[in-house]
């Protein structure tokens, strides 16, 4: 009787577990659900970022004749722009499972960085916007991860924050779209009901992209 001993073969690594596909049901579910939960800090902070603005434009404000508007606008434009820094770091806390804090609107860290890359990003939304509609949706989806990359600490480069952020969103480009239209809509809605929508859209628009950028 011949026994034939076949070599040991190590069994094959099956790797890492495959991450979910992104949903933009699940994302939004998660918004809707994270901001209801943490509503207080998140509408104080819109609150602040709304009044910060109206008191700007109501100190600094000017006839729409005046050469000095466009500056007054852009200045407007600016200080929504670092509020905004603000809660896109409480909504970054609440996806790492921490309690969001209105302070957060006082951590200025890389935020000429941060405006440099949300001036670029607005420019390249208003192109496509000028191109067509959905031209401005694949602006905003295929640069939008840009920002959070910095508010995260994770880049302080303009150039390299868009690289990354285009390379981070190709891979569910799609669903992307889909969830910007989404989003686009709940915040008309909210501006047609005035500031009080906007105070619970605004917060949830930023979770629910927090969300999808850490997904």
């Amino acid at each position: 009787r011949v026994v034939i001993r076949m070599p040991d073969v190590p069994p094959t690594d099956p790797g890492p577990p495959e991450e979910p596909a992104f949903r933009v049901s699940t994302a939004l579910a998660y918004g809707l659900r994270a901001t209801l939960a943490h509503w207080q800090p998140l509408v104080i902070i819109s609150l602040i970022v709304f009044a910060a603005q109206a008191l700007l434009q109501w100190w600094v404000g000017r006839p729409t004749d005046d050469p000095l508007s466009l500056l007054t606008t852009f200045a407007v434009y600016l200080v929504g722009l670092v509020a905004s820094l603000g809660l896109m770091r409480a909504a970054l806390r609440i996806t790492d499972g921490r309690r969001p804090s209105v302070q957060q609107l006082l951590d200025l860290e890389c935020i000429a960085p941060f405006v440099a890359t949300m001036l670029v990003v607005a420019l390249a939304t208003m192109l496509g916007l000028a191109a067509c509609f959905v031209g401005f949706l694949v602006a905003g989806a295929a640069l939008g991860f840009a920002p959070w990359l910095i508010a995260d600490r994770r880049e302080r480069n303009v150039g390299r924050a868009l690289g990354r952020g285009f390379e981070l969103a190709k891979p569910a480009f799609g669903p992307l779209l889909g969830l910007y239209l989404l989003l686009l809509v709940v915040n008309l809605v909210g501006f047609v009901l005035m500031i009080v929508g906007l105070v619970v859209t605004y917060p949830l628009t930023a979770v629910t992209l927090a969300y999808t950028y850490r997904t």
